[in-house]
């Protein structure tokens, strides 16, 4: 994703500040880590492990649905 994508999507996503200490990936590549998994139709754990394993693009899309992040950005 290039940058002025991630600048129109990153409000919405960041849910908590990046010093919070909670997020061992950054949100840039779990975001295109999700974005790959919507756009090829793969399953979580089909997702490659570099630069971002599946199950932190999984814990933070859970997060983002939880919030209702998807339905701001719609």
């Amino acid at each position: 994703m290039p940058d002025e994508g991630w600048a129109l999507v990153a409000p919405g996503l960041m849910l908590l500040p990046e010093e919070a200490g909670r997020r061992e990936h950054p949100l840039p590549k779990v975001c295109k880590g999700l974005r790959y998994l919507v756009r090829y139709g793969v399953a979580w754990r089909a997702m490659a492990n570099d630069p971002r394993p599946w199950h932190a693009v999984d814990d933070e899309a859970q997060r983002w649905l939880r919030e209702g992040c998807f339905e701001v950005l719609a």
